[in-house]
Parts: structure tokens; C-alpha cells; sequence
């Protein structure tokens, strides 16, 4: 089973993927997640906007807002390739290694449950306050 296939049961009973995780915590798109995976593929070498729009029969526009929000997020670095003329300059992306990503994104999703954590915590105290106001009414 593939990792784009798996799920995780939430306490309600919600099943969510990899797809859902990625869009919860930094708004990605499927574009956007299909374009990650691509870029990935590539490894070091890394691909240019119009191998991914051949490969993902998307439109350039489409593909070039997801590599700016993914190298935005630092999960893509964009390097410049020599001039071959005049013309706008031409990019590779590369996406981070993997494991560098996984760990990325693993302290990214502990951060956000502990500011949960804190969150939750401050509100069972409100709740606290206002029910010890109610009985003293």
C-alpha cells in the first residue's frame, strides 16, 4: 500500500492521509502535493517548470504557483541555470532529501500540537473560571 494510500484513524473516527495532513498544516493543494512528488522524483538534479508541465499536464502558471509556494515553505530549492542566450533566466528545482523533509515536517506537526496543547489548556482554564462564577452566582 502506497504512503498516499494509508490513513490515520482520528478519536472521531475520521480517517485522514498524507494528502490531508500536508493541506491542514501548510494549505497545500493536491497541484501542489503532485508537484512535491514529482520534483522529488527528479532527485538531485532536480527539473525545470516545463519537464512538469509535460509530466503533469498542467499549465505553466498552475505549476509555477506550486513550486513558489513549496520553495516558500523550503521543501523545494529553485537554482539558476546558465544563460543559453537571451530570454528570461531558466530554474531547476530540487526538492530537500527526504529525510531532511520528514524531519521538517515532523517538528512542524509537533510545534502545532503543543501550541494545541497550550491552547486547550488555556481554554479548560477559561471554562474553569467561568463555571466557578456561575456556582458563585
Amino acid at each position: 500500500m502506497s504512503v498516499f494510500e494509508r490513513k490515520v484513524r482520528l478519536p472521531t473516527g475520521k480517517e485522514i492521509g498524507i494528502h490531508d495532513i500536508l493541506t491542514f498544516c501548510y494549505g497545500l493543494s493536491e497541484t501542489d502535493i503532485e508537484v512535491l512528488r514529482q520534483v522529488a522524483e527528479y532527485g538531485e538534479e532536480g527539473t525545470t517548470v516545463d519537464n512538469l508541465v509535460k509530466s503533469l499536464k498542467l499549465s505553466r502558471a498552475s505549476i509555477s504557483r506550486s513550486l513558489s509556494k513549496l520553495v516558500d515553505l523550503g521543501f523545494i530549492i529553485r537554482r539558476k541555470l546558465p544563460p543559453s542566450g537571451a530570454g528570461r533566466p531558466k530554474y531547476v528545482y530540487v526538492a530537500i532529501a527526504p529525510r531532511e523533509l520528514a524531519e521538517r515536517i515532523q517538528k512542524d506537526i509537533q510545534q502545532c500540537t503543543q501550541s494545541a496543547i497550550d491552547l486547550i489548556e488555556e481554554f479548560a482554564k477559561m471554562l474553569s473560571m467561568k463555571a466557578g462564577e456561575a456556582s458563585n452566582q
